[in-house]
Order: C-alpha cells, then structure tokens, then sequence
C-alpha cells in the first residue's frame, strides 16, 4: 500500500500523512506565488500613491472590481476546460508579460503605468492564487487536504515574508521600475513551475468539462456554496474598506510621494512575517481544536476587536492594527480554513465554481466596498474615516455570525460527497435515512424511573398472557425440545407460538446448525416476554460461545430497554464475535425503535475500548461504524465503512474527515489514528452490518 501511496505523491504510507514529495513541490509553488503576490501590492500602492493620489483609490478600487467581472468569467470557464495547473501557468505567464511591458513603459509615463499597474495587480493576482489553491485542493483527499493545507498555506506565509522583505530592501537601492521587472521574474518563474507539476486529476475519475451555466446552476441551487460566496464578500467588503482606511491615514500622515513606498514595503514586509508566525505555530493547533468554523471566526472576530481598541490609539497605528490584523488572519488562519471547504466537492464541482467565487464574490466585496466610499466622499471629506471604519466594523460582524454556521454547510456536504462519490451502494443496503440529521446527534439517556417502570410493566405482561394449558401438552412439548431430535422441534416450533415457560429448554437448542433458524424465530417471537431470560444466557459465560454468539439475533427481535442494557453489556466481552453481533443486533433493533438508542457518552465509550482492544481491519471498520451509527447518520456512516475498506484514496480519506469533523474529542483523535495506521484494502465481500 506505501508503494501505491508513494506513487501518486500524495499521501504517505498511512495514507493521511502527506507525502514530503507530493507537497513540497506546492510549498515552494506557494512561496513564490505570494512572494511575488505580496511584492506586486506593495509595488502597486507605493507607486500609485506617489505618482497619482489616495484621493483617487475608491475609483481605481471600482474600476479595478469591474474589470475583474469579465477576467473571472473568461478564467472561470478556462478552469473547467484546461484544469487549473494550465491556467495556473497560463495567468503567471501573462502576469510576466504585463510586469516586463510596464517596466519599460514607466519611464515614459509613470502616471498611466500607476493605473495600469494597479488594475492588472488587482485583476490578476487573486485570480492566480485562487487557481494556485484549485490545484492544491484537486492533489488530496478531503482528510488529508487538512493537514496538506495547513503546511502549504506556512509555505506561503513564508514567501509573503520573503517578498515583503525583498521589496523593503531593494526599493531604496533599485528603485521602483526595477521592482517591476523583479517581478516579471518571479512570475515567469512560476509559470514554469506549474507547467513542471502533473494535473491533481491524473490517474482518477475524469469528469466531463462543464461551462459557466454549470456553475451559475450550482450556486443556484446549493446553499452551501452561497454561503462560501456571501463569507467572501463581506471579507472583500470588510478589507478594502480597511485598505482605504489605511492608506488615507498614511498619505494624511506623511503627505504624497516615494516615500510612501517603503512605508508600504514595511508594512508588507512586517505583515508578512507576523503571517508565517501564525500560520506555522496557530493554524495546525486551530483547524485541529476549533475545527473549520471557528478558524475561519477568528478573522472577522480579531478585527472587531482591533476596532475597539482603536479609539485610544493615534489614527495611524489604529489604521495600521486593522489593515494588519486583517492582513495577516486573511493570509494565515482564514485561508487554512477556507480552502479545505472545497475538498467534499466533485471535481466538476470545484473546477466550475471555486475561481468564480474566490475572485467574483471577494471583487464584488471591493465592488461594494468602493462603491460605499464614493458615496460616502459626497457627504464626508476625505479625512473624516470614522465612519469608514464603522461600516467595516459592521461587515466583520455579518462575517463572524456566517463563518460560525459553516460547520453544518461542511459536514453536511462530507456526507454528501460519500453519497454521490465513487463509492457504491447496493440495494438491499439502502436505508430510508434521507430526513435523518446528518449531523452527530445525542439521544437522551433514559431515566432511571423510567427505566424501572418499563421492566415491571414487561414483567405484569408477561404474568398476565401465561396461557391456561393443561401440564401434559406442556410436558410433551419440553419433551421434543429436551430430544433436540430436529423433526420434533421442527414439528412443534411450526404448529404455534412456542409457550414462555419453554424458553429455558430451547435456548440451549441453539447450538445445533440445523436448528437455528426456526428456534431464533420462535424465541424471537415472544422475546419481549423472555427478554431477562434471553439476557441472562447472552451474558452467562458458562453458555457455550456458539449459542452466547447467536442469541443477539433474537434480542433484535425485542422491543425494551432491557434488551439494550442487555448487548451494551455484551459489547464489553472479550470475545470480539460476540460484540460484533451484539453491536450489529442493537443497530437493527433502534433502527425501529430510535426512542431506545443508547446516550451518545455511553456509544463513544464502547468505540474508545474497541479502538484499544483491537487493530483496524475490514470487520473490526465495520463493528466501530455499527456502533457509531448508534448516534450518527447511518447513511452516511454505511457509505463511510465502504469508503474505509477500499483502495480509493479519495473517498476514504474523505470518509475520515467526516467522522473527524463529527465526533468530539478524544475520540475523534483515536479513531483518526486507529484508521490511519489501517492500509486501504479491497472489500472483503463480508455484507454490511450497519443495521
């Protein structure tokens, strides 16, 4: 299995750790794209507020949105078309261009090259990392997508450091035209980069090519992904409000001309390195504690709080704080757990609708944002920023209410791509499940009075329907039981309902191949009247193992909570044969009775000692997702166990995301490690026991 891993480069030999030369290749493509992203911006601001003005950003900031409408449509089809390591390619090559032709045209006029500089840097860049991030999503697993992300996004964080850094040192001693050409270095380099790396879809499923009408539909229809688009532009909204913010302070403050560029190469540089301290020592413990919801919370909940303090500092550092604490979560935690929500999409999906929303809704967010500051210049000056920093507020907080409702949009598209993904399920294993939550939920635990009540309600039962018999039919039944002849059990077991009082004498019939169908299906038959009965041998463990091991699929017959005590208590024998069919027995039995199921705290205790007491295989799989599916959706948990046991690493690793997603801690650790110290294997044909 290491072998196979090795391979495709993705993912090590316990297939979730990535594989060091499936990622490094994306670590080191992530540097110099946002080296050079981060390099282009300082460059940007610096020239265009030193050759033209800060009173002109609101326009420059629109016409810098609306051009982009048309560029994310043309890449937005492109994606789906020549996948996103082409155009990856295709974008840094034409960046190269544009920054070679703007270096030799600035001498000549540097006022139009500003513009021009502005617009290509605010057109392209997002488009380039959106399709960078396109690529790293189609490369893993949604599992192993997590870890990958994290360690790709620290790569970037530390190219953002070195580009910040680069331009910091070289404005002074280059000068600005010589930046430019900088970066059409850069850029080129990249280009070659991605034409270096193989397409994330090779040796997979291939997926028709879809256009923009795809896209647009899917939107349409899936709130979830309306939900990603509305997160980004109040995040696009909330930054460029707060990038005007910014730099009108510093023009205010040290007045038009170049030496606002190494201003902006300091801040670039200063943000970028606070980036890369986050993202390597935050990210990883954030996704894995907070999960993805509340990572992608604590960028709009930081700038709130960065607004509050705002008031009792000097305008520029109070400018700075924002733009910088914006800036930096953005780069780091908030794209760590941005990306990942794409991972449970098809590759259809994905390709069709991740550029058309990382760029068209992050640009109508600017749209907005610029929008919002030109009608705000018709009734405010531009040194009034007071209420500019209001309505950021304002956006921040719509944003951290949306970021905390991603967790169930998340989870439920995890369970969703198990269920339309390359794993197949027979008929016969389908589940009417379709109006269950698809989120873990937890039954409440019966009450002790309650519990008491039912057992002397079963026990008044069972004394009142003790049928008037004579002694002698009665005795000469216990007499074609105690023979254990199978024609004389047979004979008696089909002429009725087998009588209570004999259940003594045909339970221990049960260890007999020939006779184990019809007296499961009498004892069953009357199992609510000799529940404790059927209990007690279950739990006896001077039974033969044989019988111990086949009276669960009577008490799945039963209808009270003593039946349930009664396998919970079974799936703590040392024999795993008898808690495999004891779990699966209670499975069947509170999929008719869900009122019966057992507290959630008592199932995730059951699976925590399994997890200790045995090592993964394609039964052992299957008896922790049956007793899982005590308290999550057995849909998808069913859809989970053939995911686990096959060689498809996209489906299993998408599979363990969502019980890592679902289930809390420390389970969800313990079961993520027991299933990745576990090789994929092909089904083993064993039927499936989930219910």
């Amino acid at each position: 299995m290491g072998r196979k891993l090795d391979s495709l480069g993705v993912m090590g030999s316990t297939g979730s750790e990535p594989n060091a030369r499936g990622v490094w290749p994306w670590i080191l493509l992530a540097a110099a794209v946002i080296a050079q992203q981060v390099g282009s911006k300082a460059v940007r601001d610096g020239l265009f507020l030193a050759e033209v003005s800060a009173a002109a950003l609101p326009r420059v900031m629109l016409l810098g949105a609306l051009l982009s409408v048309p560029v994310v449509l043309v890449t937005a089809s492109l994606m789906s078309r020549i996948g996103p390591r082409r155009l990856a390619a295709a974008l840094s090559g034409g960046s190269a261009a544009l920054f070679a032709l703007e270096w030799a045209a600035f001498a000549h006029a540097p006022r139009t090259v500003a513009f021009i500089v502005y617009l290509h840097v605010t057109t392209l860049g997002s488009v380039t990392i959106s399709a960078f991030f396109s690529n790293v999503s189609e490369q893993f697993d949604p599992h192993t997508a997590r870890r990958a992300s994290s360690q790709i996004t620290s790569g970037a964080a530390f190219g953002g450091m070195i580009g910040g850094l680069a331009v910091s040192w070289l404005a002074s001693r280059l000068g600005q035209p010589a930046l430019l050409g900088l970066l059409a270095l850069i850029n080129f380099g990249c280009c070659l980069g991605f034409a270096a790396q193989s397409d994330g879809s090779s040796g997979r499923h291939t997926e028709e090519r879809t256009g923009l009408s795809h896209a647009f539909g899917r939107l349409q229809r899936s709130a979830y992904l309306r939900g990603i688009a509305s997160l980004l532009l109040l995040t696009g909204f909330t930054s460029a409000l707060l990038d005007f913010d910014f730099k009108s302070q510093a023009a205010l403050s040290l007045g038009a001309g170049p030496q606002l560029l190494p201003l902006f190469a300091a801040f670039h540089t200063a943000t970028s390195i606070l980036t890369a301290l986050v993202q390597i020592g935050l990210a990883g413990p954030a996704l894995e504690r907070l999960g993805i919801a509340g990572t992608l919370a604590i960028l709009p909940g930081s700038v709130l709080l960065a607004g509050a303090l705002g008031p009792f500092l000097p305008p520029l550092w109070a400018a700075t704080l924002l733009r910088g604490a914006s800036s930096v979560l953005e780069a780091s935690l908030f794209r760590s757990a941005y990306e990942p929500l794409y991972t449970p999409l098809s590759q259809r999906t994905r390709r069709s609708t991740k550029t058309l929303i990382d760029v068209a809704a992050g640009r109508l967010g600017d749209a907005s944002g610029s929008a919002l500051l030109l009608a705000m210049a018709l009734v405010w000056s531009s040194s009034q920023l007071v209420p500019v920093v209001l309505c950021a507020m304002l956006g921040a907080a719509l944003a951290l209410l949306l970021s905390l409702r991603m967790h169930g949009g998340y989870v439920a598209e995890l369970a969703s791509s198990l269920r339309k993904g390359a794993v197949q399920v027979q008929e016969h294993e389908v589940f009417d499940a379709t109006t269950r939550l698809t989120l873990s939920h937890t039954n409440v635990e019966l009450e002790r009075s309650q519990l008491l009540s039912q057992i002397a309600a079963s026990r008044a039962s069972r004394a009142s329907l003790v049928p008037a018999v004579d002694h002698e039919p009665l005795l000469a039944a216990a007499r074609d039981l105690l023979s254990a002849e199978p024609a004389r059990v047979k004979s008696l077991l089909a002429r009725g309902a087998l009588d209570a009082r004999l259940a003594p004498l045909a339970i221990p019939l049960l260890r007999h191949d020939s006779l184990v169908e019809p007296v499961t299906q009498a004892l069953g038959g009357i199992a609510d009247r000799i529940t404790g009965q059927l209990v007690d041998a279950l739990l006896d463990p001077l039974q033969p193992l044989i019988i111990r091991r086949r009276l669960p699929r009577v008490l799945r017959r039963a209808t009270n909570a003593r039946a349930v005590l009664g396998l919970l208590e079974a799936m703590r024998a040392e024999e795993p044969m008898l808690r495999y069919r004891a779990g699966s027995a209670l499975s069947a039995l509170t999929t008719n009775l869900p009122a019966l199921a057992p507290p959630a705290e008592r199932v995730f205790e059951l699976v925590r000692c399994e997890l200790r007491a045995v090592r993964p295989s394609a039964i052992n799989i299957t008896h922790v997702l049956t007793l899982l599916s005590l308290t999550l959706d057995r849909d998808a948990l069913r859809l989970s166990r053939r995911a686990l046991i096959s060689s498809d690493l996209r489906q299993r690793g998408t599979a363990i995301e969502y019980l890592h997603t679902t289930l809390p801690e420390p389970l969800r650790s313990e079961l993520t490690h027991w299933l990745e110290s576990r090789e994929p294997a092909a089904d083993s044909g064993k039927p499936n026991q989930l219910g």
